[in-house]
Formats: structure tokens, C-alpha cells, sequence
């Protein structure tokens, strides 16, 4: 399934960013400055490029960007700023990974909060989906790992009673035994 929802969104995000492939250029961030478009531009295709440069980044760096997206998100909370808190959110760092926030933040962009395009709005949905999915396996995870603490549980329950019983045994068999009765 897993599989199935990577394949999915690198073929929506190859076919969003068909028609804006001439916008990507080369351009790399110094270090240290926002990856953030100048201006906040905040059409599908330079979310995603923005989206890739993210998985390039150090720890540190991503640190910093999640600072100042909070930051815009803050002043402007406009659809582009909420896409992009949410592609940190659900990005490669699980120190800063909040599938839930993020699903909260794309759920107001697919309703229409802070403007947006349609392509907005559509990766937005994409992306709703992703978070969803996400959560809805580490709601499974989480419940198997219950039931996996619980047949731990009962294994070993089960276990004691096993080596009760075979002490049981072993004392019948290591006792003196019994004199016969004599027979009148």
C-alpha cells in the first residue's frame, strides 16, 4: 500500500509539474537562506520543487525552514504558506513529522482558506490524501503493536504455568519413593 501511494504522488506531482518545468531552473538556496520562492509565489510547480529541495536538506537547514514557514505562516496564512508547513510537516525529518497538523493544514486549502489556484487546491487534496493514509496506518501500527504486547503477555503467562507444571513433574519424579504396603 505504501508502494502504492509513493507511485501515486510521484506521478501527480510528475504531471503538476509538466507545465512548469521551464520555471525550475538550477537555482540552489545558499546556505542558510530560505528555500522559500522570492515573493512566496505559490504555484503547484514551485511547491514541488520546493518539495525536493526539502529532502535535500540537513538537519539543521530544515530546521530553519520550518522556523521561517512558521513564521509565514503566521503573518500571511495564505494556501501556499499552508502547503508549504505541511510539505515540512510530512517531510523526510520524523522530528518534525505531525501528519496530523499537516492533514489540518491541507483539509483549510482544499476548502478554499487563503485563496489558491485550483492546482493548489488539487495538490492540496493529494497530499490530504497522503496524511490521511499515513495516519491511518500508524493507527493500524500502533493497534497491532497493542495486540503484539497483549499474545507477549499471554506467551508469557502461558510460559510460567509451563515451567510450574514441569517443576511439578520433576519433583513427582525426583521423590523418594513410596514403600509398598505389605500384604497380609
Amino acid at each position: 500500500m505504501r508502494h502504492y501511494l509513493r507511485r501515486s504522488l510521484q506521478i501527480a506531482l510528475l504531471s503538476l509539474s509538466l507545465g512548469g518545468c521551464a520555471g525550475f531552473g538550477d537555482r540552489v538556496a545558499a546556505p542558510g537562506a530560505c528555500l522559500w520562492g522570492a515573493g512566496g509565489a505559490g504555484d503547484a510547480a514551485q511547491l514541488l520543487a520546493y518539495a525536493q529541495r526539502l529532502r535535500t536538506l540537513s538537519s539543521d537547514d530544515l530546521q530553519r525552514e520550518r522556523d521561517a514557514a512558521a513564521r509565514g505562516l503566521a503573518q500571511k496564512k495564505t494556501a501556499a504558506d499552508r502547503l508549504r508547513m505541511a510539505l515540512l510537516l510530512m517531510g523526510p525529518d520524523p522530528r518534525f513529522r505531525d501528519d496530523a497538523r499537516a492533514a489540518a493544514l491541507l483539509q483549510e486549502v482544499v476548502k478554499g482558506k487563503g485563496g489558491g489556484s485550483p492546482a493548489l487546491k488539487n495538490l492540496a487534496a493529494l497530499l490530504l490524501q497522503v496524511a490521511e493514509e499515513r495516519l491511518r496506518q500508524e493507527e493500524r501500527c500502533q493497534t497491532l503493536a497493542d495486540k503484539a504486547k497483549e499474545e507477549q503477555k499471554r506467551a508469557d503467562a502461558l510460559q510460567q504455568k509451563l515451567d510450574a507444571l514441569k517443576a511439578i513433574e520433576k519433583n513427582i519424579i525426583n521423590r523418594d519413593p513410596i514403600p509398598p504396603l505389605p500384604v497380609k
